[in-house]
């Protein structure tokens, strides 16, 4: 008998709909129910238009990884554009990568399931050349022994609702950490757990936003720059919190917790600027470090950082603005010697008793820095000589 697909449609979509109709078709022609009978389901067209094709029959558009063949270096390997899906946990192989994808425009959902890391594979999902527009969702890894998600060589790749948890990059020869994507790549709500060198990346004009890594190690955001990473948490690292690398970038709403430090601008050559503005820095030996060119800290919460804010090195054409550094142990804001052209005014800090809250040198301007402990009135008796004071308090 031949394949015919129309039947095989009207099988698959008859449902509970088709049956009453069949049922109420008996029950006239054996008990004589007066009328015609009405439309009681989809028709033929309303099917057909739901149901994708493939060579083996009737499925969803979406194929299954495992459907994927197995190379040498990959467990499956992604040839053709289209959306792949996981259906159980897969655990990964000594020796190879997981999923390797080797043309442009390829979706991966996880739907929930999990790579499972075994000792000695590969990385997890990786481009070997370069590619465009791979997209990776709700999906998780678990134990990973080297970088999960290596798409560093990639171009306008996307990660959303991905999570590691005691994962290891250790030992990724890139020196990569759980997940790097390449230029124009942007992750979304992923989140690093527990994870060993677990550190989030992406190259020039990348975006990070509503990212959490906490109680990892190897630094916790970072890309070279230009970037924006916006609305992040990084908890407990004993690297850097987020770095911005000589492209500079936007740094906002962020926080960062119990790292050696908060924030730090790179040294730039001045073609590219930062900004560093309303983000949170707490617990950290120094709360925001800038040693680059062209940079706005503003509005910012350095509390309880040995120094809350570090202008270092060559650095140059900084504003340090409208700051609020509470509970430094040591100097709360530094202009070193070397820096240049650089403007501290309206901030305020808080420093134990006999400590100075502020070393402004180099070849700098600054606002005057006046003593708010308990003096009532701050504009009575001229104790405020200008809008641009710098308060101790």
């Amino acid at each position: 008998m031949g394949y015919d697909r129309e039947r095989r449609m009207l099988l698959a979509g008859i449902g509970a709909a088709g049956a009453l109709a069949m049922a109420r078709t008996a029950r006239a022609a054996s008990c004589g129910d007066p009328g015609p009978l009405g439309p009681t389901g989809p028709t033929m067209n309303n099917i057909y238009n739901k149901i994708a094709f493939t060579d083996e029959g009737l499925a969803e558009a979406r194929k299954p990884i495992t459907s994927c063949p197995s190379t040498p270096t990959a467990q499956f390997s992604i040839t053709d554009p289209g959306v792949y899906y996981m259906v159980a946990n897969i655990t990964g192989v000594p020796g190879k990568a997981c999923v390797e994808v080797l043309c442009d425009h390829v979706e991966i959902e996880g739907d929930g399931w999990i790579m499972v890391g075994a000792p000695g594979t590969g990385e997890c999902i990786r481009t070997p050349s370069p590619q465009q527009c791979i997209g990776i969702y709700d999906l998780g890894f678990s134990g990973w022994q080297q970088t999960c998600i290596n798409l560093s060589n990639s171009l306008y790749c996307y990660c959303e609702e991905v999570w590691f948890h005691l994962c290891d990059a250790s030992t990724s020869s890139a020196g990569l950490g759980a997940c790097a994507l390449g230029a124009g790549g942007t992750m979304d709500d992923c989140s690093v757990l527990a994870c060993t060198h677990g550190q989030l990346s992406v190259d020039r004009d990348g975006i990070i936003e509503e990212c959490v890594v906490i109680d990892s190690t190897g630094g916790g955001l970072s890309s070279p720059g230009p970037c924006t990473m916006e609305d992040n948490f990084v908890l407990n690292n004993d690297g850097t919190g987020i770095s911005v690398g000589s492209g500079g970038g936007i740094l906002t709403g962020n926080r960062v917790c119990s790292c050696p430090t908060g924030y730090f601008v790179s040294p730039s050559s001045g073609s590219h600027s930062s900004v560093v503005a309303e983000n949170d820095a707490s617990d950290c030996t120094t709360g925001i470090q800038v040693a680059g060119v062209d940079v706005t800290v503003e509005e910012n919460h350095a509390g309880r950082c040995t120094n809350a804010i570090l202008i270092s090195g060559g650095a140059s054409r900084v504003l340090v603005d409208g700051n609020h550094c509470p509970g430094s142990s040591s100097t709360a804001i530094t202009l070193e010697n070397t820096t240049t052209r650089c403007l501290v005014v309206r901030n305020a800090v808080a420093c134990p008793p006999g400590v100075s809250g502020y070393a402004l040198g180099g070849a700098n301007s600054w606002g005057h820095v006046v003593s708010a402990l308990g003096v009532g009135d701050l504009t009575a008796g001229g104790t405020v000589p200008d809008a641009w004071s710098n308060f101790e308090h």
